[in-house]
């Protein structure tokens, strides 16, 4: 403990470094609110080493120098995976900030697909084969599994409109198109009672 207090004041000691060492405490029997006393600091940030030490993916970061705190960690780990996987795969340093960016930046792309997504035509005059998987012009979206499914008709255009964005963004239709339900029913409160 004392050697742990001694390192955490030396400059060079990295944010791994200070994670490993509240990892070994733990591991030697001390209670997360006893380090954080002893060493002076908020319970929180020693929870928050104790899970970056524990993170395969933290530590790889810290060691790259590419995550510098435990609060840029923690604002990392809210965010949802593809919202991580497009800050892992940049080559920024992780910052709080960064993090905030990122998850504006992915609500004001959903609400643009949202847009699109209202913005279809509700009826295509004559689909084709082609553009929509069965004769009426409408396509069943169902997933396997325990849970209750809801089955989703829609238009042609807007299977058109689900296709081109699952197209460009990587993502199967199922998905936006329960992304954009959800936004609806968040939306419209009443109708969502009735479901």
């Amino acid at each position: 403990m004392l050697r742990a207090t001694e390192n955490m004041h030396r400059q060079e000691f990295s944010l791994e470094d200070a994670a490993a060492t509240v990892l070994r405490l733990v591991e030697a029997g001390m209670s997360p609110p006893s380090i954080a006393k002893a060493l002076a600091r908020r319970e929180s940030w020693v929870t928050g080493m104790l899970s970056l030490a524990r993170n395969p993916l933290a530590r790889d970061l810290a060691s790259l120098g590419r995550l510098q705190s435990v609060s840029a960690w923690e604002e990392f780990s809210s965010l949802d995976a593809a919202q991580q996987r497009g800050i892992v795969e940049s080559s920024d340093v992780i910052t709080v900030a960064r993090c905030e960016a990122a998850r504006k930046a992915c609500q004001q792309q959903s609400q643009k697909r949202q847009q699109k997504l209202l913005d279809a035509p509700p009826q295509a005059t004559h689909p084709t084969p082609a553009e929509a998987p069965d004769e009426q012009g409408a396509k069943d979206v169902s997933e396997e599994s325990s849970e209750p499914v809801l089955k989703v008709r829609v238009s042609a255009a807007l299977y058109r409109a689900l296709k081109q964005i699952s197209e460009q963004e990587h993502r199967s239709e199922e998905d936006v198109l329960r992304e954009a339900l959800d936004a609806w029913f968040a939306t419209h409160p009443i109708a969502a009672s009735h479901v």
